[in-house]
């Protein structure tokens, strides 16, 4: 049989195969199977792998399915990834005897950073004590705390207290901060002023004053009217008693009516008006005259918060003369309230003088507070600054704080480069124990691998396996960390370089049959492009059976793309009808070429604005393909590279080389150089506007050709 293990498969039964047997066209070397997802792709494929075990060794075969990273790729634990013996080359040194001077190295670089560490554990400590000695002895009795700090006296603590000094020195630049302390306390001064209490109260107005002088000039008959507040409590009682005949209170007979008639007799009564008005005026001015007499009582309080000024004096000593005014009019009230017959006289003017004197010296004594309160905040503020000052002046000035700021920094400064030497001698130490693992050559294989179509994470060494860490801040992560994208390309990766012998350039030698089923699920078109590239290496591996399966048409196309049975390799598809599956040769394989040619025709006719990054990475591809079926079917030409330059530039434009213009030399030439971005050992990327215009150019030929 030769290279070909099986060529078909027997009796099998799984899912939609029912005693299957076939295909009729016997395998060939090389199987590339084309299934929508459902038509039993999978299942087939295990159906291969199952036809080979019944007569062969399982250690000479792979397989990679979706059940890969479970089954061959993770640990059992999940902890890591199974490791993979590989001699890729590796020299033969003694390594050992590289890593000892290192070590010595580094570890000479970390006693060094013990020792500034701890140089600078004492610097952090005496310039403490320096600032704790002048604040103690500059703070007095002004009230600022001390600057906390976290990551380092000299950065935070001497900054801050310099920056106060500046800014005192801007608003009050004449000071001798050398000479400030804060020994004088002007907090108590401003507690007495905030205890001084002005009464806000209502004065009565200069009519009802006017009122009050002809109601006690006036005379009344000798009648028996209650006063004002037993008429009131008379007009409560009656609401209690609403629709009752019996009296809440002494449970007697009770009139209602009668006591409402007796009631609105006295509130129409013209004495029993006057009388309640006088008893309301009475009752304002008394209340004045107390909050008058409380402020007076506080002569002495007030002179000492207030200041002893001739203004202030003045202003008490009118509130106590009209005070004594007050209360002789209040006594012709009280006299009159209750001889109501008899005729008294006031002096009305003289009584609204008074009582408007008593409203400006209560507004005089609460703008001399609020002004004294301003003045001692205004002390108690700039003693602050100024004391805060004088300290910032004596820390910048003071040689010792200086001294260690500066060897301070310097021996950070120090201890950094040494951390990053450090690092780099860590990083060879662990490069060459690395180095020595059979583990090594594999994990920097794939990690270059990986860095080459951009993944962010590589392999690390753990011991016997591997794990995965971030490629930038070096983390571990887990694969449900990453995409399923990633975690495929990972896979398909790992299952590729594991096969590989140790010159890199063939398959091992023991390897007999692969499987490989759906390599490019959820992976974007540059990593496809890139595994794709793999899977056609497995296929023109010259001594191994390979089956490919594949549910997307695209790749399908590009695997078989250029094959046939002359090269060993057969195309199947798969479908199934009526829940039962089949295998038949395909021939069929090329058409989609129309579906290309519409791909790079719609392509062409969109806005450069509109073109995607991930089109023009799929698109040089699709314009190969393209332009290679045209030429073949022209004039016979296999491939489209510059070599054969003359050949196209006659067919594309329809006459010889030695007339066609250099634009269009130009156009032809990049064209080419697009269609052989990732085929033919082209080297030069090109942008996405020369993949766009080379689309419209090579569309806008076509058309004009086949007219």
């Amino acid at each position: 049989m030769g290279v070909n293990k099986i060529d078909k498969i027997n009796d099998y039964s799984c899912k939609s195969f029912n005693q299957y047997t076939g295909p009729t066209s016997l395998f060939d070397k090389s199987n590339i199977f084309f299934a929508s997802n459902g038509q039993g792709k999978s299942s087939f494929a295990l159906g291969v792998e199952a036809e080979y075990l019944k007569s062969y060794d399982s250690s000479n075969y792979r397989i990679y399915n979706k059940n890969y990273i479970e089954n061959h790729l993770l640990l059992e634990d999940r902890s890591g990834i199974r490791g993979v013996v590989a001699n890729f080359g590796g020299q033969n040194v003694d390594i050992e005897k590289k890593i000892k001077p290192l070590v010595k190295e580094r570890d000479y670089f970390k006693s060094e950073i013990d020792r500034l560490s701890v140089d600078n554990s004492k610097l952090i400590s005496a310039t403490e004590t320096a600032i704790e000695d002048i604040f103690k002895r500059r703070k007095g009795k002004a009230n600022i705390q001390k600057k906390t700090h976290r990551d380092g006296v000299h950065e935070k603590v001497v900054s801050l207290w310099v920056a106060d000094y500046n800014s005192a020195l801007k608003r009050f630049p004449d000071e001798k901060y050398n000479e400030i302390d804060g020994e004088k306390d002007f907090s108590e001064d401003l507690d007495i002023i905030n205890a001084i209490t002005v009464p806000s109260i209502t004065t009565p107005l200069d009519y009802e004053i006017d009122q009050s002088e002809v109601i006690v000039g006036k005379t009344y008959d000798k009648v028996s009217i209650p006063s004002g507040n037993v008429v009131s409590w008379l007009e409560a009682g009656l609401g209690i008693h609403q629709g009752k005949d019996t009296c809440e209170f002494c449970l007697g007979a009770l009139d209602a009516t009668e006591i409402q008639e007796r009631v609105n007799s006295y509130l129409k009564n013209e004495q029993s008006v006057d009388r309640r008005k006088l008893e309301t005026l009475s009752s304002q001015i008394a209340q004045l005259i107390g909050y008058a007499k409380a402020v007076t009582d506080d002569h002495e309080v007030l002179i000492a918060a207030l200041g002893n000024n001739e203004n202030t004096n003045s202003v008490l000593n009118e509130l106590v003369k009209q005070t004594d005014i007050l209360e002789t009019y209040l006594s012709t009230l009280k006299s009159k309230i209750d001889d109501m017959p008899s005729a008294f006289t006031i002096d009305a003017p003289a009584i609204q003088q008074a009582v408007a004197a008593c409203k400006t010296s209560f507004a005089a004594i609460q703008k001399a507070k609020d002004n004294q309160k301003q003045l001692f905040e205004e002390k108690i503020n700039r003693l602050e600054i100024l004391v805060k000052g004088s300290i910032g002046y004596e820390i910048k000035n003071s040689t010792l704080i200086a001294d260690n700021c500066s060897q301070y920094k310097n021996n950070n400064d120090t201890i950094r480069e040494l951390e990053s030497k450090v690092k780099a001698k860590n990083a060879e130490i662990q490069r060459l124990r690395d180095s020595k693992s059979d583990l090594a050559d594999f994990a920097d294989y794939v990690n270059g691998v990986l860095g080459d179509v951009g993944i962010g994470f590589r392999l690390a060494l753990n011991d016997k396996s591997y794990l995965l860490k971030h490629s930038i801040n070096g983390s571990e992560l887990s694969l449900d960390d990453i995409s399923e994208g990633e975690r495929n390309l990972l896979s398909l990766v790992y299952f590729y370089y594991e096969m590989l012998s140790d010159d890199k350039s063939n398959l091992k030698n023991n390897i007999e049959l692969v499987i490989v089923d759906d390599p490019t699920s959820s992976m974007d078109d540059e990593n496809r492009f890139y595994i794709l590239e793999l899977i056609k290496s497995i296929i023109s591996s010259p001594n191994i059976q390979s089956f490919v399966f594949t549910h997307s048409w695209r790749d399908y196309c590009d695997l078989c793309y250029g094959k046939d049975a002359n090269q060993g390799v057969k195309k199947f598809e798969i479908r199934k009808v009526d829940g039962v599956s089949t295998v038949e040769v395909s021939n069929s394989v090329m058409m989609p070429y129309r579906k290309l040619f519409k791909e790079v025709y719609d392509f062409s006719q969109k806005q450069l604005a509109d073109v995607s990054s991930e089109e023009s990475l799929h698109m040089p591809n699709a314009m190969r393909r393209v332009l290679e079926e045209y030429l073949r079917f022209k004039i016979g030409i296999e491939f489209a590279t510059q070599a054969k330059y003359n050949e196209i530039a006659r067919v594309l434009l329809e006459q010889e080389v030695v007339n066609i213009s250099a634009n269009n030399e130009v156009k032809i030439k990049t064209l080419l150089s697009v269609c052989n971005i990732l085929s033919h050992g082209t080297l030069h990327s090109r942008n996405t506007s020369e993949i766009h215009a080379s689309a419209r150019f090579l569309m806008r030929r076509l058309e004009d050709i086949d007219k």
